[in-house]
C-alpha cells in the first residue's frame, strides 16, 4: 500500500512539474508574443511619423505668396522683393516674385494673376499697373479664396484686404517744401519730368508738388514733361527743355527712370547750378548727389513696403485683422546724410536670399 501511495505521489509530482513547465512555456510564449506585438506597434508608429514628415513638408512648400511688382525695370522693385522675402523667411512662406518688363503691360500682369490663381497660391500681393483694368482678375482671386493685398499702388475697388503704399500727394508736397528750402524766397522756374500722363502714383506726386509750389510767391512751373519713365527718352526731353529754357532754375522728377534721365542731362552739361530734386534715387542719382548734380532726393522705403505688405497678407491668412490703409513715410537724402547707416538701410537693403 505504501508502494502504491509512493508511486502515486511521485507520478503526481511529475505531472505537476510537467504542467508547471507547460504553463511557464505558455507564459513565455505569451510574453514573447506581447513583446513582438509591442515592437510591431512601435515600428508602425515610427513609420507613420516618417511618412507624416514629407506630408508636412509638402504643406509647407504649398505656403506660397505671389508678389507682383508694377514692373521689373528698376532697382526699386528689387528692394521691394528683398523686403517681401524677409517677411516670408520670418513667417515660413515662400515668395514667388514675378512681374512684367514695363509698368504699362496690363495684359501681361493680368496673365500673371491668372496663372497664380490657377496654381492656388496662398495670397497675392500686387502693385497694379492700372487701377481699373486689374479689378476683374483680382476679384477672381478673392472669389477663389485668395486674399489680395495692394502694395505701392491703388486699385479702384473695396475688396483688397489692405493697401501698403507711399502717400504720393504728401510726398510731392514734401518735395516742394524741400525745393523751396533750396531755392529760398528768390524762387524761379521749374520743370516737372514724369513718366506717363494719368499714372496713379506719379500723378499724385505731380499734384502734391504743383499744389504746394503754387502757394509760394516767385515760383513758376513751366510745364510737365513725360518720358515714359525711360532713362534715354527722358534724357532727350531734358535736352529739349534746356535748349528751350536755358535760364530754367531747376527740375523735379517723380520716379526712378525720370530721375536717371534728367541726371544724365545735367551731368553732361555740367549744370551744377541747376536746382534738382529727384524721386526714387538709383545708384546713378546717388552718385550725382555726391558729385553735386542733384541737390536732394525723396526716397521711398521699398523694403518696408514689400515686407509690410507680405506680413499683412500672412496676418489675413491667420485670421487676424489688418489696417485697411498703411502709409509708409519717405526719407530726404542729401550729401549731408547719404552715408548715414539708417539712410543706407533704406537705399540699399541687404539681400536675405542669395
Amino acid at each position: 500500500m505504501k508502494k502504491v501511495w509512493g508511486f502515486t505521489l511521485a507520478a503526481a509530482l511529475v505531472i505537476s512539474m510537467l504542467a508547471g513547465c507547460g504553463a511557464q512555456k505558455q507564459a513565455e510564449e505569451k510574453k514573447d508574443t506581447a513583446a513582438q506585438t509591442q515592437a510591431q506597434t512601435e515600428k508602425e508608429s515610427t513609420a507613420q511619423k516618417e511618412n507624416a514628415a514629407p506630408t508636412e513638408a509638402k504643406e509647407d512648400a504649398e505656403k506660397v505668396i505671389a508678389v507682383i511688382p508694377k514692373s521689373l525695370l528698376f532697382d526699386y522693385w528689387q528692394y521691394v522683393r528683398i523686403g517681401a522675402q524677409s517677411a516670408g523667411l520670418d513667417e515660413g512662406y515662400a515668395i514667388d516674385f514675378q512681374g512684367t518688363r514695363t509698368d504699362t503691360d496690363l495684359e501681361g500682369q493680368v496673365k500673371l494673376v491668372e496663372d497664380f490663381i490657377q496654381r492656388g497660391v496662398s495670397a497675392i500681393v500686387i502693385s497694379p499697373v492700372n487701377p481699373d483694368g486689374m479689378v476683374p482678375v483680382l476679384q477672381q482671386a478673392e472669389d477663389a479664396g485668395i486674399p489680395v493685398i495692394i502694395m505701392d499702388g491703388k486699385l479702384n475697388a473695396d475688396f483688397p484686404r489692405s493697401t501698403v503704399s507711399t502717400n504720393d500727394e504728401a510726398a510731392g508736397k514734401f518735395a516742394a517744401e524741400k525745393l523751396k528750402e533750396l531755392a529760398g524766397d528768390a524762387g524761379g522756374t521749374f520743370a516737372i519730368v514724369s513718366a506717363v500722363p494719368g499714372a496713379v502714383q506719379e500723378g499724385g506726386r505731380e499734384k502734391g508738388f504743383s499744389d504746394e509750389l503754387g502757394t509760394y510767391p516767385n515760383y513758376k512751373i513751366i510745364g510737365t514733361y513725360y518720358g515714359k519713365g525711360d532713362r534715354n527718352q527722358t534724357y532727350n526731353i531734358t535736352q529739349d527743355i534746356l535748349t528751350s529754357n536755358p535760364d530754367i532754375t531747376g527740375f523735379y522728377t517723380v520716379n526712378e527712370g525720370s530721375s536717371a534721365g534728367v541726371t544724365l542731362g545735367v551731368r553732361e552739361g555740367d549744370l551744377k547750378e541747376k536746382i534738382f530734386v529727384a524721386f526714387d534715387p538709383s545708384t546713378e542719382v546717388l552718385d550725382a548727389i555726391r558729385d553735386g548734380y542733384v541737390d536732394g532726393a525723396v526716397a521711398q522705403n521699398p523694403y518696408l513696403i514689400g515686407r509690410t505688405a507680405v506680413l499683412n497678407a500672412i496676418k489675413v491668412l491667420n485670421g487676424e485683422t489688418v489696417e485697411k490703409k498703411i502709409d509708409v513715410p519717405v526719407t530726404w537724402v542729401t550729401i549731408d546724410n547719404l552715408d548715414d547707416p539708417e539712410i543706407q538701410n533704406v537705399l540699399k537693403p541687404e539681400e536675405v536670399i542669395k
